[in-house]
């Protein structure tokens, strides 16, 4: 049985190698796989907890990579949905000379919703994989896009509906939304699906203006932590 079912965005992060340069001055970059989601379920493998990934990756070479990096990990690809003539999502990282980071666009002049993750289609999520699991871990990027917004809500659901319990990490990135206010919107009426939640001191500043977890708790009475 897979304990944990990882549910996201799977992409590469495009990390400046030239730390306090701008944007437009970077000259050289490197690449590292990544996406919340799924750095989540290679993470629990690790640690001796079976996990599973659930997202839409691209067709191409980095698509390939990015499944290969997973396999090698033993995370179950089940739920993994190829999609063709999409590209697998690359985003662009600048760092200060402090080493904080910046998400900086995509690298190319594609819309947002133009790759590969925006595209999981809840007719084809793993459903026994899900209902099985103890736990069912997201963030919120795929709320940024119609067809992934519906296959993750219609995930929780279903988590919801067999008791298995709800892990969402806020993980705000606005590079991926076209509107910050309906995000903040969206964000707020699906934290009230969680069991646990994961947020910053500036998540937090930003969605509830208030860091007090009494208030975060009062506000969402089914979560039983908040991290």
């Amino acid at each position: 049985m897979t304990q944990v079912v990882c549910i996201g965005e799977g992409l590469f992060d495009s990390i400046s190698d030239e730390p306090g340069v701008e944007l437009s001055q970077v000259s050289t970059w490197t690449l590292y796989p990544g996406g919340a989601p799924a750095n989540v379920a290679c993470a629990l493998t690790k640690l001796g907890t079976t996990s599973g990934f659930v997202g839409a990756i691209g067709q191409d070479a980095m698509g390939a990579e990015l499944l290969e990096v997973l396999r090698s990990h033993s995370v179950d690809l089940s739920g993994v949905q190829l999609i063709p003539g999409t590209p697998t999502r690359s985003v662009m990282v600048t760092r200060d000379k402090m080493g904080d980071r910046t998400f900086a666009g995509f690298g190319s002049d594609r819309p947002s919703d133009s790759f590969a993750d925006t595209k999981l289609n809840a007719e084809y999520l793993p459903m026994d994989l899900i209902q099985s699991a103890q736990y069912l871990v997201t963030g919120t990027l795929l709320l940024a896009y119609p067809e992934s917004a519906a296959a993750l809500t219609n995930a929780m659901d279903l988590a919801r509906y067999s008791g298995v319990q709800v892990v969402i990490d806020v993980n705000w990135r606005s590079v991926f939304w076209d509107d910050e206010q309906r995000a903040k919107s969206v964000i707020l009426e699906v934290l009230h699906q969680a069991d646990y939640l994961k947020l910053t001191d500036e998540e937090a500043d930003w969605l509830f203006g208030s860091r007090d977890l009494n208030s975060l708790h009062n506000s969402f009475p089914r979560l039983k932590c908040i991290l």
